[in-house]
């Protein structure tokens, strides 16, 4: 197969195609995990990234939820609008 070589001591099959070679593409799936991890922290919700990922929501926040943070100020800030709360109501 062409782009394919074989080890001649193994036998093994090795992959040359040049994006194959490349520092991003030696673990596909961590360009995958990257992509999911900025769609949470970016805060797409939950289930629109399990949807895009292909994982249940379940799945999804099993595995990525250590991988979101900074985001506290957010959600506290729409607790408190829909609790019907302003700022001004916080800081007292």
């Amino acid at each position: 197969m062409p782009g394919d070589t074989t080890n001649a001591t193994s036998g093994s099959r090795r992959n040359r195609w040049p994006q194959q070679q490349s520092p991003l593409a030696a673990r596909p799936y961590d360009l995958r995990h990257a992509a999911v991890s900025l769609w949470l922290n970016a805060g797409v919700p939950a289930t629109q990234v399990a949807e895009w990922a292909g994982h249940s929501v379940h799945v999804l926040l099993k595995v990525y939820a250590k991988c979101i943070e900074g985001q506290d100020d957010v959600a506290r800030r729409r607790i408190g609008e829909a609790l019907g709360l302003s700022e001004q109501d916080d800081s007292a």
